[in-house]
């Protein structure tokens, strides 16, 4: 695993390396302006049998020492080989926002389709666009506006050197997903599950649907929430025990007995174990 683009999020796989391996990871991408850390509220409520991991972008939290990327595609190359060797296990993927999108782009281009994508927050590939773009706005808006939406921390607002490091980010996350909304839909590999707040002003209330238009039928879900954009503050519990109650859901159950079975793969057990997790 390449160091410096994917982090092991899980406290008990931390704590246990020697632990037996967990039955799935989820890979998480966060939204535009933020680190992966950001997401540890929510994530780390997941169940142990979910071995969690964080995409870091370039040029902030744990990849600080990179240079911003300001190119959807590049951004895509540059964490695609790292999620390849995260599949030797089964796998799904989350991501929030503009993470979603990044998700069902890394999905489309990976070899291995995740067994699931978890889309929170996000507008749907070729969704109808809500909002105008924000890219072209000066600083003081642009402020603004990610304060009202709830993605700006008073801290850092409050702090001259945290805003000339936070505002090159956001900008470059920008020019990113102003890059994602032209790039081509194609159908989902993988179920989907869309979570949102019924007051999300960033998106259409058409958008869950279509993100379930582009998945397989199978297991597809939506969930909404009484929130804005960010919809697990305060929830984190609730929204995590939903992911997983829909992981363990979605899932491959384990094969009828069959004698002329191959011996059972190691992810039959999967959805099992996952649902026993979910109703401690």
């Amino acid at each position: 695993m390449h160091p410096e683009r994917y982090y092991l999020l899980s406290r008990r796989h931390h704590a246990r390396p020697d632990a037996p391996a967990a039955p799935l990871r989820l890979v998480a991408y966060g939204f535009a302006g933020g680190s992966i850390t950001s997401l540890l509220p929510l994530l780390q409520q997941l169940p142990s049998t979910i071995e969690v991991w964080g995409a870091e972008y370039p040029g902030r939290g744990l990849r600080w020492r990179d240079p911003l990327c300001h190119d959807a595609a590049a951004v895509i190359d540059d964490l695609l080989p790292g999620l390849e060797r995260l599949a030797d296990r089964p796998l799904a993927l989350l991501g929030y926002s503009m993470g979603a999108q990044f998700a069902y782009r890394l999905a489309l281009a990976s070899a291995a389709a995740p067994l699931g994508l978890v889309a929170i927050s996000a507008r749907s590939p070729g969704g109808a666009v809500v909002a105008p773009s924000w890219s072209g706005l000066d600083d003081r808006d642009l402020l603004r506006r990610l304060r009202a939406l709830g993605g700006l921390p008073d801290e850092i607002l409050a702090s001259p050197p945290l805003l000339d490091a936070f505002l090159p980010v956001v900008r470059a996350d920008l020019a990113c997903c102003r890059d994602l909304e032209h790039l081509p839909v194609r159908p989902a590999p993988c179920p989907v599950l869309a979570l949102r707040g019924d007051a999300d002003p960033l998106l259409s209330p058409s958008d869950p649907a279509q993100w379930l238009a582009l998945a397989p039928r199978r297991a597809n879900a939506t969930r909404r929430y009484p929130a804005g954009h960010f919809i697990h503050p305060g929830r984190e519990e609730q929204v995590a025990a939903d992911i997983a109650s829909w992981l363990a859901r979605t899932l491959p159950s384990p094969r009828t007995a069959d004698p002329r079975a191959a011996q059972p793969r190691a992810s039959d057990s999967t959805s099992a174990e996952l649902a026993a997790s979910t109703r401690r």
